[in-house]
């Protein structure tokens, strides 16, 4: 499960001082962006999951943390027929 999902696109600000916590993803974005000035966490995963050309701006100070790692980058395939 994510803090914050954006499964269709969009985009999703984190404010300094915000706190965002999911078991597998912090955020799971799927071709949106997500700006962070808090922190972004996961407890079992990943921070934050980009997925089909989302984007992850940091500001400066601001965490994005997972016990997997920090950011993931995937791309997914189209099934071929």
């Amino acid at each position: 499960m994510a803090g914050v999902s954006l499964a269709a696109g969009g985009s999703f600000d984190n404010q300094v001082g915000g706190v965002v916590v999911g078991g597998q993803f912090g955020a799971d974005v799927v071709a949106g962006s997500v700006t962070n000035a808090g922190g972004i966490y996961s407890s079992l995963g990943v921070g934050v999951r980009l997925q089909n050309g989302g984007s992850l701006t940091n500001a400066a100070g601001a965490t994005s943390y997972g016990y997997q790692g920090g950011v993931l980058g995937e791309r997914r395939r189209s099934p071929r027929f």
